[in-house]
């Protein structure tokens, strides 16, 4: 099959999406991506850049699969006669609908609303992880209830009839599982934003300085221009406890301190898949998790007890219980096995098969 692949906003998961889905399928896959910047401008003029670059595109496609950030409607209407019959399937990393504004805690309904347009117009809608799927099909409803009049209710019956769940491939080599921890190392690998929630991250290293508890940070991730001030307040008040802190530029150095650390933690308010949390937990990394959003999917039920948390003070608790006693090494390598099955080695076969179907069925 030849299958082009757009990708407004190549960076980040994106981008090692996309150079996974390319570097393993057996189809033949033509990518078309801009640089993941100006999120905004993406969702709402990525339809029409995009389509002049399409149109210089000598060549017949039997799939094309896009990503949320293309507004597809636009991309449909400027290319209806080159298109024909071409399915087309737009691949969810994340929505905008439950993703509420951080200070306000408002919705601007113009970006939701480009999802559900994408959605409409789409052959087939694929979502990362069934948390995503289900929670952007559970909050359709009360979206389009919120619409003043002429609410187009019968999307919600046609986008769940066409949506279901293929996972993020992860290459996870070079994590390597065998290396010896540095013990109590705490790794905290999101992007610095405060739909991660570092607030509480922050506040509860604080609180476990003051138990007395002897442990390490590796604080990692991407900043932004607006850094959250929790990370000040660490760099202030954690100081003696950090070993590792900002973004590190060389991957395979990256890899390396994901690879010592002895336990990984997230305080997310936001995380549709969780892939730095899937690459240590494959590491060796013991996950401390909100008990809630897709981390439940990544850690086995007998262990949810121990390993996610239900509020702040569980955090905590459950933090300094670890810390005092570690799970046992069985239950290491069963959390780092569950990993396995996100390798684009292992899941590779589920995609490639999905596109053939689809035209099949087509």
């Amino acid at each position: 099959m030849n299958i082009l692949a757009i990708e407004p906003y190549y960076s980040d998961s994106h981008k090692q999406f996309l150079d996974g889905l390319v570097k393993h399928s057996t189809h033949e896959i033509t990518t078309l991506a801009m640089p993941g910047r100006f999120w905004k401008w993406r969702n709402c003029g990525s339809g029409i850049y995009i389509s002049g670059k399409f149109s210089n595109i000598q060549k017949n496609f039997d799939l094309i699969l896009v990503s949320d950030f293309l507004n597809l409607p636009d991309f449909i209407a400027l290319n209806k006669k080159k298109l024909a019959q071409t399915p087309i399937v737009l691949y969810m990393h994340e929505n905008q609908i439950t993703y509420p504004d951080h200070i306000t805690g408002s919705l601007d309904r113009a970006y939701p609303l480009l999802n559900i347009s994408s959605c409409a117009v789409s052959d087939w809608i694929l979502f990362n992880s069934e948390y995503h799927r289900s929670s952007f099909l559970e909050a359709l409803p009360e979206f389009i209830e919120a619409c003043p009049d002429y609410r187009p209710k019968n999307l919600i019956k046609e986008i769940t009839g066409k949506s279901s769940v293929l996972p993020l491939g992860l290459d996870l080599n070079g994590f390597d599982k065998s290396m010896i921890k540095k013990e109590n190392l705490i790794l905290w690998n999101h992007r610095w934003e405060h739909d991660k929630n570092p607030e509480l991250f922050i506040d509860t290293m604080i609180n476990l300085r003051d138990s007395g508890i002897n442990f390490k940070l590796a604080i990692l991730g991407k900043k932004y221009k607006k850094v959250p001030d929790a990370f000040k307040k660490a760099e202030r008040l954690l100081k003696k406890h950090i070993d590792y802190f900002g973004f590190v530029e060389n991957v395979n150095e990256y890899k390396r301190i994901v690879s010592i650390s002895d336990f990984v933690v997230s305080s997310a308010n936001h995380d549709f898949f969780g892939v730095s949390i899937a690459e240590a937990v494959y590491a060796g990394a013991v996950p401390v998790l909100p008990h809630k959003l897709n981390y439940p999917y990544l850690v086995p039920e007998d262990l949810h007890d121990r390993l996610l948390y239900k509020n702040d003070k569980d955090f905590l608790l459950k933090l300094k219980n670890l810390l005092e006693k570690n799970i046992s090494s069985g239950e290491k390598a069963l959390l780092s096995c569950g990993m396995e099955k996100f390798r684009w080695e292992k899941l590779i076969n589920e995609y490639d098969n999905f596109f053939s179907g689809l035209m099949t069925n087509d």
